[in-house]
């Protein structure tokens, strides 16, 4: 939500009150989900079922909240740098 992203901000600091920012951007974001929901993803055979949703060297990265996707993540950006 709104308020989170902005809890988040103080907690890390953030100098000024970003509350503008974020709610300028809510529809932005809305309308891109919204574009993307249902396409394809380019250079793949898969279809954007849900957002955020990261595409690393054509392969969609699961993000599993369990602990380890900072590890999987870089080794998947190193597997697809040496590609």
């Amino acid at each position: 939500s709104d308020e989170e992203l902005l809890g988040f901000a103080t907690t890390a600091g953030a100098a000024s009150d970003l509350s503008t920012a974020i709610t300028d951007y809510t529809g932005l974001a809305t309308a891109a989900n919204d574009a993307w929901l249902g396409k394809p993803i380019p250079g793949t055979d898969q279809v954007v079922d849900h957002v955020p949703l990261l595409v690393i060297d054509g392969t969609v990265f699961e993000v599993r909240e369990d602990g380890t996707d900072a590890a999987r993540f870089a080794a998947a950006v190193d597997e697809a740098a040496a590609d």
